[in-house]
């Protein structure tokens, strides 16, 4: 069988190896980092269905993650709704969870590589799955850490002007707290500290005040900035993941999107593999499947996010719900 390179060991160049392997496909998996490592995601697993955890053998990878049932907004320290999933999602740490994926895709044979690799337009065989190219320019920034002593049950989302801000159970006991913010060029700080600055900026004080005083496990702040939402339109090199398609964190969908794409991903390249088809018509064809998963909830995605982050908007948001108008179970079968 054709061999397959993918270059990037996040979440859905993992999660593709792992299914390749398990398809008998030859896989090189380049990863400029060693595991295990923290990232600045949401570390929150909602939409996927049991059939494709299970067909892509994470069944039992995920058996430790936290159930969690439901989702509460609020406007700064207000909670507006509540809403309980379809079915309950999945907290999990990429710390955790990551490191758990590599070992098993090294254990059935993959071979991963500790470093650094780039290549320019579309090649037979290479797969990026290391995100979009930072842009120096771009105006957002993304903060996360672990807390041991924030204790929820549930999702909590917390809204204000400028930015947002996700809490959710993952193991261990510990919390995951992870924000989105508009870059602001007078917000200065290290650690926790940037982090209760751009809350504070966002005018959520309580939640920085909490930051503050909090237990922060050591070595879990992370931070990244430099980045676009949306689908790549001027990359052509064949891309799965937060490099294909990358979502605003509001809808909770991101680590979701990444195994869905490397499911579809999969499938696509095992016949190229088997030599059943060229490199790339797989690759088209893969690209048209995902576009059609995802199109609706990026679309609804888009719409939505500058209402988020803007008083107006929030205010908006606020008046529907009280009017019983905000079509919140809608909203959130649409971004699934």
């Amino acid at each position: 069988m054709k061999a397959v390179t993918i270059v990037g060991g996040g979440l859905a160049g993992l999660v593709l190896g792992v299914r390749l392997r398990g398809l008998g496909v030859p896989v090189t998996i380049y990863e400029k980092r060693a595991y295990p490592q923290h990232r600045v995601c949401g570390e929150f697993i909602s939409g996927v269905s049991y059939e494709i955890l299970e067909k892509l053998n994470l069944v039992k990878t995920l058996e430790k993650a936290c159930s969690i049932p439901s989702v509460e907004w609020f406007i700064k320290d207000r909670k507006v709704f509540e809403h309980n999933f379809d079915s309950a999602a999945l907290g999990m740490s990429r710390y955790t969870l990551d490191r758990m994926l590599s070992e098993k895709f090294v254990g059935q044979g993959g071979n991963l590589i500790k470093k650094k690799l780039s290549f320019e337009g579309s090649q037979e065989g290479l797969v990026w799955a290391a995100g979009k190219p930072m842009n120096r320019g771009g105006k957002w920034i993304g903060l996360s850490l672990h807390m041991h002593d924030k204790k929820t049950p549930n999702l909590e989302m917390h809204s204000g002007p400028g930015g947002y801000v996700g809490l959710s159970p993952i193991e261990n006991g510990r919390t995951n707290v992870t924000g989105l913010f508009q870059k602001v060029p007078g917000v200065r700080g290290q650690g926790r500290l940037l982090f209760s600055a751009y809350l504070r900026a966002s005018g959520l004080e309580s939640l920085a005040e909490f930051i503050d005083n909090s237990d922060v496990v050591e070595g879990s702040f992370c931070a990244v900035a430099g980045f676009e939402f949306g689908s790549s339109s001027d990359d052509s090199r064949f891309s799965i993941g937060d490099a294909s398609t990358l979502i605003p964190p509001f809808v909770g969908n991101g680590m979701s999107m990444a195994i869905e794409s490397a499911d579809i991903t999969a499938e696509g390249l095992l016949k190229y593999s088997a030599g059943d088809c060229r490199w790339d018509s797989a690759t088209a064809l893969i690209n048209e499947e995902t576009a059609k998963l995802f199109s609706k909830r990026m679309l609804v995605a888009k719409f939505l996010h500058p209402f988020i982050l803007s008083g107006m908007g929030l205010r908006l948001i606020d008046i529907s719900n009280r009017m019983k108008m905000l079509p919140i179970g809608n909203l959130y079968r649409w971004t699934r």
